[in-house]
């Protein structure tokens, strides 16, 4: 057993359970430490009872960011810019943002608020409202089942689908515009396909 301020040189194996007992409650603090100016990287991995195939579930270094991984694939880590996302981003709540930027697809079941820039590669699909401030950059069809809101500058490349558009700043579609409900637009609406408004 290991108490107090036990130190461990070397490896530390366990080939049982790590049981924590006792009436309070329970808690791990894993700290690296150096007496010199050695750079620390922490990893959290799992292999099978052969000690073979090693797979990375969290990776970290001291001033740097931390990374997660599905299946030892990196799927997220964070940044000195924010949150940064490898694959889809989904959400079945409401989802606050100041700015987005991603290469795959975005899609929310809630409502979506963006105060700062949205830049999408792929295509954003929203089951609830999307409100942006600021300007919107879609590469591929944005799809809105609810109302658009757009305060800045937005350019879809592809297609727009929704109910309603609200518009106090420029829309842009190259493609084609379809709305179920009304379009009130401030300032530029332009559409290089058809504009569909029923």
């Amino acid at each position: 057993s290991l108490q107090g301020g036990a130190s461990v040189s070397g490896s530390l194996g366990l080939k049982g359970e790590l049981d924590f007992v006792g009436g309070s409650n329970k808690y791990i603090d894993m700290m690296l430490v150096s007496s010199d100016s050695t750079t620390f990287t922490g990893n959290i991995r799992s292999m099978n009872n052969n000690a073979q195939g090693h797979e990375t579930h969290i990776a970290f270094g001291r001033n740097e960011g931390v990374c997660f991984f599905y299946d030892n694939n990196r799927k997220a880590e964070t940044r000195s810019t924010g949150f940064f996302v490898c694959g889809n981003l989904s959400t079945t709540g409401r989802f606050h943002a100041g700015s987005i930027s991603t290469a795959g697809f975005v899609r929310a079941d809630g409502n979506t608020d963006l105060n700062g820039t949205l830049t999408v590669c792929g295509t954003t699909t929203l089951s609830g409202a999307l409100q942006a401030k600021g300007n919107a950059s879609i590469a591929g069809t944005l799809q809105v089942d609810s109302t658009l809101t757009v305060g800045g500058v937005t350019n879809i490349q592809a297609r727009l689908d929704t109910n309603n558009i609200s518009s106090s700043g420029q829309l842009r579609v190259d493609g084609q515009i379809s709305s179920e409900g009304s379009i009130l637009a401030g300032q530029t609406l332009r559409a290089g396909g058809n504009l569909c408004a029923q």
